[in-house]
Parts: C-alpha cells; structure tokens; sequence
C-alpha cells in the first residue's frame, strides 16, 4: 500500500487512508486583520451620492429629427457601459436630458468641450452641461 493515497476495497468504494496525517485546521494569522478588527468613524458624513444636476447633460435635437429614450440610452451604454440613469425627452421632442450615474460621465463626454455634437441613428443631437434655470 501506498502511503498518502485512498485504497479501493474490494467492493470497489474508497476507504480513508490508514497511514494519512491527521487534519490539523489553521491557526489564524495574527498579522492579517479581519474586517472585525476595524472600527467605524462615529464623526465620518455619510456617503451621499452626487447631486443629479452634477450627472445631467443637457440635449437638444435638430427640427423634425427627435430620438426616442431608449436610443440614447442605448447609444451611451453601447459606448461606455451601463453608464445612464435615466433619459428625460420634452414633450415638444426637440431637447431633453439625460442623467448619468456617475458625475464622471458628463466630465468623459465633454472633454472640456462647452458644445459636443453626437449623430445618434444618423440624427444630429447637440450636448452641453445641464445648468438649471436660476443658476449662473
């Protein structure tokens, strides 16, 4: 016999290997800390997400081209991932916002830029920072 491996009997099922070494569990390694070990700040703020005017971008479309929610939803998700909130479009269909849920997403498409222009499904659509009226 073999020492360290399983023995078939002779009604072919496996038996325990007489001469293995006992199991031993590990200890516990005492320089390695467990998420127990940390103790939250009681004065920390809350985690809040960012403000929604922080992830809008403000979109109008050319007269007589508008595009449905889901286009764009689709056309921003195609590009960067599962990046959109949700899309807003004005019931005169000729402008609209779409939120992101990051505030890095505006910052990503912009690029600095004042004006981008995009041509989703071959229909131009013109973006800007969304600033809601009343702010400077």
């Amino acid at each position: 016999m073999d020492k360290g491996k399983n023995v078939a009997s002779p009604s072919g099922s496996k038996v325990l290997n007489p001469f293995a070494e006992p199991y031993e569990p590990a200890q516990k390694d005492m320089n390695v800390a467990s998420s127990s070990d940390f103790i939250m700040n009681p004065f920390a703020r809350p985690l809040e997400p960012a403000p929604e005017n922080a992830r809008t971008l403000f979109m109008t479309f050319s007269h007589g081209f508008p595009l449905a929610w889901f286009e764009i939803r689709d056309y921003f998700t195609g590009i960067y991932g599962n990046c959109v909130q949700y899309v807003y479009i004005h019931s005169s269909r000729e402008f609209g916002k779409v939120v992101f849920t990051t505030p890095h997403m505006p910052d990503a498409i912009m690029q600095e830029l004042e004006v981008v222009s995009f041509a989703i499904r071959n229909r131009p659509v013109w973006l800007k920072r969304y600033r809601p009226r009343g702010s400077t």
